[in-house]
């Protein structure tokens, strides 16, 4: 639970008075904040991290498919049009003409309909139960499934550039150009929201609208919890340092 990682009224109680001493209103502090949860959100999110996460993700999205699909190098019909004839890395094999994906659209159908395992896996089919495809179109699928990648980090990081434009004044915080790059072009799917609340007002609603992002595999209520929190100690620390470069000026 969030109350035994942080002290979250202390730890709002510290914000009220950075955000005064800084002269940000409420409206401003909780704005802030919102971005630093947005983009802890987005590294908790799975696959879970800073770096290398676009290799874990494209890792398991290419482990999923291969469960289910072999890849060959060629595929010819046979004579009686039931089978066909494969061959990959010089070794031959028939093989049900019913089990052969001719493109990418039929590669990704075969591959949603084997999702069947938690966590919305696919189950390892048995050799003679897999699909097969050539390579060629095999590749032009992941390529497919590999843009999907970090969508769910991508609204999150959206929600919080969203909750970045509503800040005030010279000194804002960001979400970075840099953070998490290959997510950002699914910022479109993350959006945000400033309404009245009790206790400290107003709060922000961050909202991402990647539906799988909703599964507690992909980001925990735990996370949640500990990104609210590591938010607003990261909001308190840049009100310290943000006064700091004010008097030293």
């Amino acid at each position: 639970m969030i109350e035994a990682e942080f002290d979250i009224p202390k730890l709002e109680s510290s914000l009220k008075k950075a955000r005064a001493a800084f002269g940000d209103t409420n409206k401003q502090a909780v704005t802030r904040w919102a971005v630093q949860v947005g983009r802890e959100l987005a590294v908790s999110t799975q696959a879970y991290g800073r770096t290398g996460t676009r290799k874990k993700q494209e890792f398991a999205i290419e482990a999923d498919a291969r469960r289910v699909i072999y890849p060959v190098d060629s595929i010819r019909p046979s004579k009686t049009g039931k089978t066909v004839h494969a061959t990959h890395e010089g070794k031959s094999f028939n093989w049900s003409q019913s089990r052969v994906l001719k493109n990418e659209g039929e590669v990704n159908d075969w591959i949603e309909m084997n999702r069947t395992r938690r966590r919305a896996r696919t189950a390892k089919l048995p050799f003679t139960e897999l699909a097969i495809c050539t390579l060629p179109v095999f590749k032009k699928a992941m390529k497919m499934r590999f843009a999907k990648a970090g969508m769910a980090k991508g609204a999150w990081l959206g929600a919080a550039d969203v909750a970045a434009k509503m800040q005030t004044g010279a000194q804002r915080i960001s979400i970075g150009k840099n953070f998490l790059s290959y997510a950002q072009k699914h910022r479109g799917r993350g959006d945000a929201k400033l309404q009245r609340g009790d206790g400290f007002k107003p709060i922000a609603e961050l909202i991402n609208k990647s539906a799988h992002s909703s599964s507690p595999y992909v980001l925990s209520k735990a996370e949640i919890s500990k990104s609210i929190g590591f938010g607003l100690r990261k909001t308190i620390n840049w009100y310290r340092s943000a006064a700091r470069k004010a008097l030293d000026k």
